[in-house]
């Protein structure tokens, strides 16, 4: 099997190694964050887990605890992506009902605290 580097110079192969470590370090601080409770870190570690990017496993389940978690701190995106997770299925089984809380019907978004 061949490796990277018979595709890349010494170069090129540095940059690519640089940044892996830099994406490492970004998801290490962004799920610190997370932990520590800051909704906006939380978001933003819930669009890597929906995505599967920056090294991080693709896994509904865990996008739908980060929604949450942000949600509860009145994050208005996570609390209208959270309703779009209810309504799809995301992470869980689909609950129409539920996933309408959080959703407006006149397609505004507002922060809906308590509603979570």
């Amino acid at each position: 099997m061949m490796g990277l580097s018979c595709f890349f110079d010494a170069e090129t192969m540095r940059v690519l190694l640089d940044r892996a470590v830099q994406i490492r370090q970004y998801v290490q601080t962004l799920m610190q964050k997370a932990e520590d409770g800051v909704s906006d870190a939380q978001y933003r570690l819930v669009l890597c887990y929906l995505r599967g990017s920056d090294g991080v496993k693709q896994d509904d389940q865990r996008a739908v605890y980060w929604f949450t978690k942000a949600a509860r701190q009145d994050h208005v995106a996570a609390i209208f992506y959270l309703g779009v997770c209810y309504g799809f299925g995301m992470g869980f089984d689909r609950k129409y009902t539920k996933g309408s809380r959080f959703i407006p019907a006149d397609g505004s978004i507002w922060i809906c605290a308590g509603r979570i």
